[in-house]
């Protein structure tokens, strides 16, 4: 039985017109074999037809970059962020700001505060929220008071007294977060997942409803790009951030002292079937 037709999107570059004919479940296939994964992913999301092929022949990924803030296929990186979405009134210009750079990429609560466990790493309380207003508030007044500072060797400019401002405003939204929480109070404010895919200077953005974490976000849509019914292959797989490891380097460089932990203790970083994911060399990156 022959699956729903797929049209080969870069097809209308080509051609004066579009082709008269669909492609089929076969020829489907042998297409999605050699098409550039980032086209493949595009297709793959976008286009339902193109999911059964999808998921039903192998996916070749030159490069996977694992990063805690984000990932990157082939050059297409997916980021996630938390923006705030005002329900009326006036927006604040750092809200603004904050939204247009990408939002938030930690986990928040429902008034933007940072979500953080009773204790600290040394089993120390964390101030409670009255504290919280009475530090920040004593914070803002001392910036008021002062005004904004040039940096070293440079005049005050423009921009600075800008940031200072800004600054300010974050600050006191801030506090108005904090008092809403005291007092179990709704806030003027929703908070929406903004998935983004940019790829050089050109960026697609999707919004979700902020109901799950960023990592249960992030780990479902790599779960779904990459759940497939053969094999995903890798040629270069980066776990960890970009930055350069001097002493990992030097220790990599050393192979006797390389040891495999106990296959118990390698948690994945996403799941896929077992014999089903191929990778031609690896990298880790320091944190």
């Amino acid at each position: 039985m022959l699956a729903p037709a797929l049209f080969v999107p870069w097809a209308h570059k080509r051609m004066t017109r579009p082709p008269s004919k669909p492609l089929f479940y076969e020829t489907s296939k042998c297409v999605a074999l050699y098409l550039k994964s980032t086209i493949r992913i595009q297709l793959y999301l976008r286009c339902p037809a193109f999911q059964t092929i999808h998921r039903a022949q192998n996916f070749r990924v030159a490069d996977l970059k694992i990063r805690p803030e984000d990932f990157e296929i082939d050059g297409i990186v997916f980021q996630f962020g938390i923006l705030r979405h005002y329900l009326f009134g006036n927006v604040p210009e750092s809200t603004k700001l904050k939204n247009a750079a990408g939002g938030d990429r930690h986990d928040i609560d429902r008034y933007g505060l940072p979500i953080q466990p009773a204790q600290d790493q040394f089993g120390q309380p964390f101030p409670t929220d009255a504290q919280y207003i009475e530090l920040l508030e004593q914070q803002a007044f001392r910036m008021e008071r002062n005004g904004p500072i040039a940096p070293p060797r440079r005049e005050l400019t423009e921009d600075d007294v800008k940031s200072h401002r800004l600054e300010i405003e974050r600050i006191r939204l801030k506090v108005r977060s904090y008092e809403f929480r005291i007092r179990n109070q709704n806030p003027p404010f929703q908070h929406f997942v903004e998935l983004s895919m940019s790829s050089g200077e050109e960026k697609k953005c999707e919004y979700v409803t902020y109901e799950k974490t960023l990592h249960e976000i992030r780990d479902y849509v790599l779960h779904k790009i990459f759940r497939i019914d053969t094999k995903v292959l890798i040629g270069n797989l980066q776990i960890g951030r970009d930055d350069f490891n001097r002493h990992l380097a030097l220790f990599l460089q050393n192979p006797p002292h390389m040891f495999l932990p106990p296959r118990g203790l390698v948690l994945p970083v996403f799941h896929t079937q077992a014999r089903k994911s191929e990778v031609g060399s690896r990298g880790h990156a320091g944190s």
